[in-house]
């Protein structure tokens, strides 16, 4: 049977940070889990698997992580008005909102938003993306 990153995250939260075993036990129990990862010939999720682990604690710590992909840097008060309306949607506190700030020339306009896997794209060129597929069919 195949395991999911998002199965071996959930073991991982579930054994190391719900259960809350000694240091030792910790230890122990994340070499068995990457005996496992070994074993099912898993090594390639490891990224994966640390996204999901963190996307688990964040949801239940109540926090978000946001990437916000932009063509040039944003100034503070442009950042502050973001993370207030995401943490509006999210129905989140603004302090549970972390920002991440990326710069990429191609979004040209706008902005794009990674929620943690969901993607908010809200820049020109997905836009245009969007005009051109509605007239080419």
């Amino acid at each position: 049977m195949k395991i999911t990153p998002k199965q071996y995250a959930q073991l991982i939260n579930q054994l190391l940070l719900l259960d809350q075993p000694s240091r030792q036990e910790a230890k122990e129990l994340l070499g068995k889990i990457a005996g496992l990862v070994k074993r099912n010939g898993d090594e390639k999720k490891l990224e994966r698997i640390f996204r999901e682990l963190d996307l688990l604690t964040q949801k239940e710590n109540q926090e978000l992580k946001v990437k916000v992909t932009a063509a040039s840097k944003l100034e503070k008060a442009e950042l502050e008005k973001i993370k207030q309306t995401i943490a509006k949607k999210k129905g989140l506190a603004v302090d549970k909102v972390e920002l991440e700030q990326l710069v990429d020339e191609e979004v040209k306009d706008g902005f794009v938003f990674d929620l943690g896997g969901e993607i908010w794209d809200m820049s020109l060129k997905a836009k245009l993306s969007k005009l051109k597929s509605a007239l080419v069919g």
